[in-house]
């Protein structure tokens, strides 16, 4: 599975591993978030080469919607286009080797 989980870090981690790019994983991504605790800060890291433009028009509602919750989004591509898009909609871009926790690939 592409998300991983983890309510101790009140965190989510989506990589590659058996990723399809014509899937939608926004109902995992809706479903995952809803069982983080929203009275903690949140943590979600998209280790993913490119990241996908229906997430970042998720993420934009997901953080309209969750005002009162602290909702930090790491990401590992590091291009000019994703930056933008991301600066367009009111995101901030932040690299995923900030993401405060282990990877699960990285994980021994």
């Amino acid at each position: 599975m592409a998300l991983y989980k983890n309510n101790t870090n009140n965190s989510i981690v989506f990589n590659q591993e058996e990723f399809d790019i014509n899937r939608n994983y926004i109902p995992d991504f809706f479903i995952a978030v809803g069982s983080l605790d929203k009275n903690e800060s949140i943590h979600i890291a998209i280790d993913l080469e490119e990241t996908p433009v229906l997430f970042v028009l998720y993420f934009m509602k997901l953080i309209d919607s969750v005002k009162d919750s602290s909702i930090t989004i790491y990401y590992k591509e590091d291009t000019k286009e994703l930056k933008s898009a991301l600066k367009g909609y009111g995101l901030k871009y932040i690299n995923i080797d900030q993401f405060p926790f282990s990877l699960p690939d990285k994980q021994s």
